[in-house]
């Protein structure tokens, strides 16, 4: 009976939460935490919705209790990813999307997390193998093609710049940066 209200208040915070009442889904799943401590989707949820307030620091506690209770996806290893990549804790982040990657390896936004804090590491070259899967995987992604396009700008190729530039611009017609780039390409 109460696996099943668990279950329940579960499902209603999922619905809250996807309808975009934060305060009233966090409610909803702290309450069952208290009810099932160490919940790991509760844990998750609650550290994914630390993570849209702003609370980045919370939401990494949270999804790594997760994970130590063997709550272990793709997409949850992304969220802490993301968490840390928050917190500026790139190599962190940078190991969790890696583990997503080898979990789930179509899983699109892992691959373009991971490009995103290698980008920030300084690392261009392994940021665009990791934007390359992106669009491999058939993610037309405006940012993957703008990063590749700059990181393809800054390697002296331009007509690979302007092509992925083009992309972007086509994505998102009003991306400034792109347009500016891609002056400089051509």
């Amino acid at each position: 009976m109460a696996q099943e209200n668990n279950e329940q208040k579960l499902e209603s915070a999922v619905r809250l939460h996807n309808e975009g009442k934060l305060v009233a889904a966090e409610a909803l799943y702290r309450e069952l935490l208290r009810d099932a401590p160490g919940h790991q989707a509760a844990l998750h949820l609650t550290g994914l919705i630390a993570y849209q307030r702003g609370r980045y620091r919370e939401a990494v506690t949270l999804i790594e209790m997760a994970l130590a209770g063997g709550a272990t996806t793709a997409a949850i290893h992304t969220n802490c990813g993301v968490a840390y990549r928050a917190l500026g804790e790139f190599d962190q982040a940078a190991l969790h999307f890696a583990r997503a990657i080898a979990l789930d390896p179509q899983f699109v936004n892992a691959h373009q997390n991971y490009a995103l804090v290698l980008w920030d590491q300084g690392l261009p070259q392994q940021a665009a193998v990791q934007f390359e899967m992106v669009l491999a995987l058939g993610q037309d992604s405006p940012e993957a093609n703008f990063y590749l396009g700059r990181i393809r700008l800054d390697e002296d190729r331009p007509a690979l710049a302007a092509e992925r530039l083009r992309a972007t611009l086509r994505l998102r017609p009003d991306h400034a940066e792109a347009h500016y780039l891609l002056a400089r390409a051509l």
